[in-house]
């Protein structure tokens, strides 16, 4: 066989694979496109992240994520953008944990924001050219006029935001325009841990929308604030909560404040981040701030090692002393409090004479330095009580 009739083969060989490259290439940009088309940035994330293998975070110019996908994103998420703060420019950026692809978002001289792209090796010149794709359709989003993407929403959280911080107090009656009326009565759904702004904005506004009640939400990364009619159906918080857990393949927890005047609605605000702190250290699926007692919400909302923490400060001798000598001096205080510092019945219901617990009770002033006729003694050491107690049932 001739020299050139094999090279001619190879030539032709190595045209047909560089034409099918070229065309897996059109074919990914075109689900990506289609992606965009369908469901905006996040979607798109989506699309990119699948064809790559990668976790891929969009950020703007604030750097609050926008959109995430990945199989390990969720995880990785903090460690990647601390490791895009350190790296800063744009560019590939390598070290143990892999590669970071960092590159700008805009397509005019305005800088939106930037996408990252985690993957274990450098990316290829195919994969390249796909993310400067979604870089060009997600800089086309991103720079579309407000009235042809989300003018509404964005004026309802500008709105909302207004009303929460006291700006509106005397012009309520531009909500009429969202079905509120002016000395109607409002409640605030808080719902955290809801990820990316886009994301959760998007799934939000579906929810709400099939609701078909007057509303007025913002989203911001992690945290969405929706404003809704106190005479709204009660079922509808743990609807939208629902309705956003399965949309976004997340634990979101939330919190309802009680229904206030539409002026007063930052009370009701205030009072869905003290329920949504109880439920997300809790567990429980949402959180009603009128259902709550006042030790939920004064310790509903701190860490295990906060709770563990207020009891050891504060029962540290009296464990110290019953380790030491097997006694019941926080058993004996726990009770005494329980009952009122009524020595009878703390007697009672410990089983022992009065006289018993007048002592232990002696005792354990002296070992805290404290004086337990004071009321100020009693609630301190009630909350650490009660610390101790909520610490356990979480363990």
């Amino acid at each position: 066989m001739p020299f050139i009739a094999i090279g001619r083969a190879v030539a032709e060989a190595l045209a047909a694979d560089d034409e099918a490259a070229a065309k897996r290439v059109v074919d990914q940009q075109q689900r990506h496109a289609r992606a965009t088309l369908e469901g905006g940035i996040p979607a798109l994330v989506d699309a990119l992240a699948v064809t790559l293998g990668a976790d891929v975070l969009v950020l703007d110019v604030r750097e609050h994520v926008l959109a995430s996908a990945g199989r390990q994103v969720a995880q990785r998420q903090q460690a990647l953008l601390a490791r895009a703060r350190r790296s800063g420019a744009n560019g590939v950026h390598v070290d143990a944990t892999g590669c970071l692809t960092s590159q700008a978002l805009g397509v005019s001289t305005v800088r939106l924001g930037r996408i990252l792209v985690a993957t274990p090796a450098p990316l290829t010149s195919t994969q390249r050219l796909l993310v400067s794709h979604a870089v060009s359709l997600i800089s086309i989003e991103l720079e579309k006029p407000a009235e042809l993407v989300t003018v509404e929403r964005r004026l309802q959280a500008r709105l909302l935001e207004a009303l929460l911080s006291g700006v509106l107090d005397d012009d309520l009656g531009q909500l009429r325009h969202f079905g509120f009326a002016p000395d109607g009565e409002v409640v605030v759904l808080v719902l955290t841990e809801t990820g990316s702004v886009l994301t959760a904005d998007r799934v939000l506004a579906e929810a709400l929308g099939s609701a078909g009640v007057p509303h007025l939400s913002a989203a911001e990364e992690d945290t969405v604030t929706v404003l809704l009619p106190a005479q709204a159906d009660a079922g509808l918080p743990e609807r939208i909560q629902s309705a956003l857990r399965a949309g976004l393949r997340r634990g979101v927890s939330a919190g309802l404040g009680g229904p206030v005047p539409l002026g007063r609605a930052a009370v009701s605000r205030r009072q869905a981040e003290a329920a949504a702190r109880v439920s997300r250290t809790s567990g429980r699926a949402l959180n009603r701030f009128d259902e709550l007692g006042t030790y939920d919400v004064l310790l509903g909302g701190q860490s295990q090692e906060a709770l563990s923490a207020v009891a050891s400060a504060a029962l540290r001798p009296l464990d110290e002393y019953d380790a030491a000598r097997g006694g019941e001096l926080v058993a004996t205080l726990e009770a005494f409090l329980a009952h009122n510092g009524q020595w009878e019945t703390a007697a009672v219901a410990l089983g022992v004479h009065r006289h018993t617990v007048r002592n232990r009770i002696s005792r354990a002033e002296s070992l805290l330095g404290k004086d337990l006729e004071s009321a100020h003694v009693r609630a301190e050491l009630w909350l650490a009580v009660k610390a101790r107690e909520l610490s356990r049932l979480r363990s």
